[in-house]
């Protein structure tokens, strides 16, 4: 019941932005392709150019989009799995992945967003890139709502937004990118309002943006580099002591010669840091520095490796 509610809710909250009378299509379950125009409620397949609401909400439900050209006006994954296997998949407005655990996949092929992506809108949601492409037209928005939790998972392919991430607007979010590329044109915030929490973790791959913060208004964030590429013009810290940026791995690169960074841990440590400015490309790549026990201990590793090597 509460779930239909919000659906009605987020209706009349469009229809009153558009001020034009809009229909909602429904998925009837099950598994099927996207392109099957008996799976839809109206009998016919959802298009970006039919101004209609595309929802898909039953848990069993498991969407494949395989097929050039596939679209819809505005998209709600609020249950079950969507996966874009190849092909393309556009939007003339949002994806938005609501609640419910419900899933939106892209294997392969390419995703274009006309505005905004949504990971977590009201409940749990994730969204998995492991190939292809999404471009996101507007922004991203991780854990929207208060009882909002987002997942967003890169472990390959190519991400690209226009403008910002929030990862926690007012609920969770967390974002773990392990391989790809990831390109973001303004700003990352981590932890927006007081309500909202955000996690970065990246353990590989690489991450662009113009900006990061932590704690944007009041919000919380947490940000650890492992492993991989994190390359800023600038890093601003709002709460240090709640919010926390460690690295532990992977390089940060910041705009601009730094010589310090307050509130960001190396290997926990608070300034356990070193710099290495590039006057070329006027960057300086900031990396922590492993502790004794973890240099003896990749020490030892690497004695072990080199002692098992086959002797010829």
């Amino acid at each position: 019941m509460c779930n239909k509610l919000m659906k009605y809710v987020s209706i009349v909250l469009v229809l009153g932005i558009c001020g034009s009378a809009m229909a909602a299509v429904d998925w009837l379950g099950g598994a099927g392709n996207y392109n099957d125009s008996t799976k839809w409620s109206s009998g016919v397949v959802p298009t970006k150019g039919d101004g209609q609401l595309t929802w898909v909400t039953p848990s069993d439900s498991d969407v494949l989009i395989n097929t050039a050209g596939m679209s819809a006006f505005e998209f709600f994954a609020n249950g079950g799995s969507v996966t874009v296997g190849g092909g393309s998949f556009e939007t003339q407005w949002k994806i938005i992945a609501t609640a419910n655990g419900a899933q939106f996949n892209v294997n392969d092929g390419t995703v274009t967003v006309g505005q905004n992506l949504y990971v977590g809108d009201w409940g749990q949601a994730t969204v998995n890139l492991s190939g292809g492409t999404m471009n996101v037209s507007d922004t991203l928005v991780a854990g929207a709502g208060g009882a909002a939790d987002g997942t967003l998972n890169i472990t390959g392919g190519i991400m690209t937004t226009k403008w910002n991430w929030y990862l926690g607007d007012t609920g969770k979010a967390t974002v773990n990118v392990s391989n790809g590329t990831v390109s973001v044109g303004d700003h990352i915030i981590v932890g927006q309002w007081g309500t909202a929490t955000g996690y970065l973790n990246i353990s590989g791959g690489s991450v662009t943006t113009g900006g990061i913060t932590l704690s944007g208004i009041a919000g919380t964030g947490h940000v650890d580099l492992t492993g991989g590429l994190l390359q800023a013009n600038t890093l601003a810290i709002n709460n240090i002591g709640v919010s926390t940026f460690d690295i532990a791995g992977g390089t940060l690169n910041l705009k601009g010669n730094i010589t310090s960074l307050p509130g960001v841990t190396g290997y926990g440590i608070p300034g356990n840091l070193q710099f290495a400015y590039d006057a070329g490309t006027d960057f300086t790549s900031i990396t922590g520095i492993p502790e004794p026990i973890t240099l003896l201990l990749l020490g030892a590793g690497g004695f072990i490796a080199f002692a098992r090597r086959p002797r010829s």
